[in-house]
Formats: C-alpha cells, structure tokens, sequence
C-alpha cells in the first residue's frame, strides 16, 4: 500500500528538536540561562542571555580555563572514562580541573538504588569546575562532587547494570562554552525556523574544508541543458550542495555527493526518479534541469552512464512497472544510519561519539514527548526489527527502553544491534525504507541487472559513496559536444561552483554482499577490509 509522502519539514523541526534538548542535556546542571524551547524566539534570547554571561569576568576565566583544550565542533558530547561493575568497582582518571579523581560503585538490590561516590583531589584553579554523568542504558544523572544516586530501580535497570555497568563520563570542555559549541552546530545544519543562516552554505564548505582538508577549486561556467534525447535509461546523476544534511552525509560516510536520483522514461517521458525528503517521486526531465541546475547555479550535479555491458541488461520497462509499486512512500528515515554503520568501531567520524555516548543520548532523547517519534523513526524501529528478525524476539519494541532490555539479555549493545545487516525484506511500519542511493540501485536492481549478474547486493547497505565507487559506469561516454565542467574525468560535471572530484570512483568491481562490514574513517575514508 502507498504511503501519503512527508513533509519536508517534518524531519526539520525534528531534529530541531533534539539539538535543543541536547542544549537543554548539557544546561540541566547550569541555570544561568532561561529557555523555552517552545518559542520561535528562543534562539536569539540564548544569543542574549549567552552575551549578557560571557561579559562576567568570572565566566570568562572558566571559559578561558579550558580554551587550551582545543577540540572539533562536537565536543559537546560526553567522554566515556569508564565503567563501573561489580568487578571492577573503582575507577581513578586526571583532568585539568583536578590532578586526582576517583570514583566508587555500589548497588544496593533490595533498595533499588545506584550509587556512584566521586573523590577529587589537586584542584588547578578555583574557577574550573568538572562536571560528570552515571549513565546506564536508561537512567542518568549530573554532579559535580560527592554522590551520585539513582532511585526506583527496575529489574531491567538492575539487569542492565549487572550486565555493562554504569557508565561514568566526563564533559571535557568548560561546560557554559558548551552554548557556542551547540550554536555553531546549529547554524551549521539548521536552516527552520530560525531563521540563523544565511551564510550557511559558507559555513558548511568551511567545515568539509577545516574538518576533511578539502580543497574546493572554483569554477566559472553556467550550468548546461542536456536533450532528454541524449539520455539513457538508468543514467545516474548526483548532486549536491552545502547544506547542513548534504555535509552530514559527507563527514559521516566520506561521500561527495550528498543525493543521488537516476533517469527513467516511463509511459514514453523522461522523468527524473528519487527518494528524497517528500518521499518517492519522479520530476519530468526539464522540470527537474530546470530546478536543480539551471535556476540553481550553486547546486552542484553530474551524470554517470552504465558500462555498455550493464546497461543491456537493464530493461527499463520492469524498472518502470516496480517504480509504480513504490511510488509515494516515505523517504527511508528508518534505515538512514544502517547503511552507513557497519563496524563496532570504524564508522563515526569524530571521536566525541562513541557507543555509550550513543547510547545514552537516544535514550534521553526517546523518554521526552518531542523527540520520541524522532529516536523511534531513525533508530528504534531498525533495532526492533532486528531484535525481531535474527534474535526471534516475538514483541516489536515501541521505545528504546525495550530495546535495551532485549540487548541485555542477549549481552550485546546498542552497535551489536546496529552492525547488524539490513535486509531490503525488512518492512517498517510505514512500509519499506529507501534513501537515495538505495532506491537508485534498486532500480537497477528492478530492472534486471543484478540478476542478470548473478550478484545479490543489499541495497541498503550502501552509501551514495559506495554507489559511486561501483565498478558500473562507463568511462568513454561523454558526448564530444557537451561542454562539461568534470575535464578528463569519467563522468560529467554540468552545474555548480567548485570542481568536484568522486574519490575511488568506479574502482570497486561488484560482488557478493558488498559493503555490509566496511569501516571507513576520515579523512580518506578507505574501505577496509577491500572485500568487506
């Protein structure tokens, strides 16, 4: 059954959403500033209120305390220092605060309580302060000093304690500098409603170059009209620009285009076909030129062509008639991480995020009413479904507090579960899930080629990166006329700014369950193992 498209918004105010809760995360301890995250003003009133304590000379020195620290723009997230158990019941660490920590476990199960006892000794300077957080999978809590203690303990809670511990981390920046490092998270991704940026295509080129030492080379053309009668069936076109989910994508995966649409006639027109924020769409051929590229100077798109001896295995009328079947559903929300996630370790990007930080946000994030159905949507219903399928767990999990428990029982984490391969069978409950590229390729998929291959690929385990690094496109198909950007390269470059390069394009030839275990690491992002 067809499902009515998203709006395009909806994941916007979503992860509007779970940015300020991740504000508000970090100012639970810190009642220095006043928010309502329900007014549309709210940003400029923290812009206010931030300027108003930054100008205290003695929040100035605590910010300044930890400016040696340095960092990246996600060092608003919490560091694991350890966990407690109970065989291995006392941490001890330094920071710069304190030259001597110590921290203590105590389980009390007929009580139901958690408590974790802090010592500190050695303090550098009287305005640094630290700040921590006891996390199980369910339950946290912020100090300072002294005792940290969790109440009403559940048998889950007490399950999962026994199983991994209490995790203790430890905020490593001046926490009130949290506020500019979240602002610039926003003004870096968020463009509703705030109204923050307009100079966010600068930002985000800035990032990609500060972050992944990327050289952008600016270019001088005006995007190029391409006949529809100069396109084939299947021809793959990528696109991309600065905005905040295009540069997500890009630190995330190391790819280079952000989306990927492919070009298909159906009914005897030339439609561009998707799955994009609306949902699974096709835009006439014109329309979409006319859109993307030619009113859209600074998007940046390029054409690729099937191999000649791909591309006769490609019937495009059965790539049709499949396209009718999926057309209108959701964007693949629910399997947008899973693709990219497929190691315990290899596949995030900085160093601030790990599998207990992970942890422990979705699981504040899933308890509050805003960004509930937001956890669900891009987490939880991937790890219900797999908790379903390779565990036999008879219930679908609703929140990640039952995800959690079903993990502890079976003793394995949150990326146990996330690694785990998704499976193109698995149907959501809004109905089968499609990103951009995973839609692409099950086009070709649709139309026979992969059969024709004998190669069984799931689709949704890869990335627009991985796509495009397919041994798949020709490399001597450019028509002589057409003035392309992309000089001396296999693919042509019709819109955009900057030259744009596709690092390991075309090199992998396909094979069996290709890409469902690739760690890839900035700033190269190689696929290891080759094969995996």
């Amino acid at each position: 059954k067809k499902k009515k498209p998203v709006e395009s918004k909806k994941m916007n105010v979503l992860f509007i959403c779970l940015i300020v809760l991740l504000l508000c995360f970090h100012l639970e301890a810190y009642k220095g500033l006043d928010i309502n995250i329900h007014d549309p003003n709210a940003y400029e009133k923290v812009k206010k209120q931030w300027k108003r304590l930054k100008s205290q000379p003695a929040i100035r020195q605590y910010i300044k305390d930890e400016e040696r620290l340095g960092g990246d723009y996600y060092d608003f997230l919490p560091k694991l220092i350890g966990s407690l158990k109970e065989n291995q019941k006392t941490l001890n660490w330094t920071t710069p605060c304190y030259t001597s920590n110590k921290a203590t476990f105590k389980l009390d199960r007929s009580a139901k309580t958690l408590t974790v006892s802090f010592e500190a000794s050695g303090h550098t300077h009287i305005t640094c302060m630290d700040v921590y957080m006891i996390a199980t999978s369910s339950r946290y809590h912020f100090r300072f000093w002294g005792d940290a203690t969790i109440y009403n303990l559940d048998d889950n809670d007490i399950a999962d304690i026994e199983a991994h511990g209490v995790g203790v981390f430890y905020f490593d920046k001046a926490a009130l500098s949290y506020v500019d490092d979240l602002i610039e998270i926003l003004r870096l991704y968020l463009q509703f409603p705030f109204n923050l940026l307009n100079d966010a295509s600068e930002r985000n080129k800035k990032f990609l170059e500060k972050e992944l030492d990327v050289t952008f080379t600016p270019i001088q053309r005006p995007a190029f009209y391409i006949d529809p009668n100069e396109i084939q069936d299947g021809d793959f076109i990528g696109k991309f620009e600065f905005t905040g989910v295009d540069t997500l994508i890009w630190y995330g995966t190391g790819s280079y285009i952000g989306h990927a649409v492919v070009a298909l006639r159906i009914n005897g027109e030339l439609y561009v076909i998707e799955s994009t924020r609306g949902g699974v769409q096709k835009t006439p051929w014109n329309k979409y030129l006319e859109e993307h590229a030619l009113h859209s100077p600074n998007t940046t798109l390029m054409i690729s062509r099937l191999k000649p001896e791909y591309q006769k295995h490609f019937n495009a009328e059965k790539a049709a008639a499949w396209y009718k079947t999926v057309e209108g559903l959701d964007y693949g929300y629910s399997n947008f991480v899973f693709g990219w996630i497929d190691t315990l370790t290899g596949n995030f990007p900085t160093k601030s995020l790990s599998d207990s930080v992970l942890s422990i946000i979705l699981s504040i994030l899933d308890r509050h009413p805003l960004t509930h159905s937001l956890v669900q949507t891009v987490f939880g219903n991937g790890l219900a479904l797999r908790l379903q399928h390779y565990h036999n767990i008879p219930t679908f999990c609703e929140d990640m507090a039952c995800v959690f428990s079903y993990a502890s029982k079976l003793n394995m984490t949150l990326m146990d579960l996330a690694i785990e391969v998704e499976l193109d069978t698995f149907e959501y409950p809004n109905g089968p899930n499609m990103v951009c590229d995973v839609f692409v390729i099950d086009i070709y998929r649709s139309g026979g080629l992969f059969e024709a291959l004998n190669i069984n690929i799931h689709a949704a385990e890869n990335t627009p990166k991985d796509l495009t690094q397919m041994a798949l496109w020709d490399t001597n198909w450019i028509p002589s006329h057409w003035p392309c950007f992309s000089d001396n390269k296999p693919f042509c470059q019709f819109s955009g700014t900057f030259a744009w390069e596709l690092p390991g394009y075309n090199s992998v030839p396909l094979y069996n369950n290709m890409n469902e275990r690739c760690a890839a690491l900035p700033k190269k992002y190689v696929r290891t193992p080759s094969n995996c």
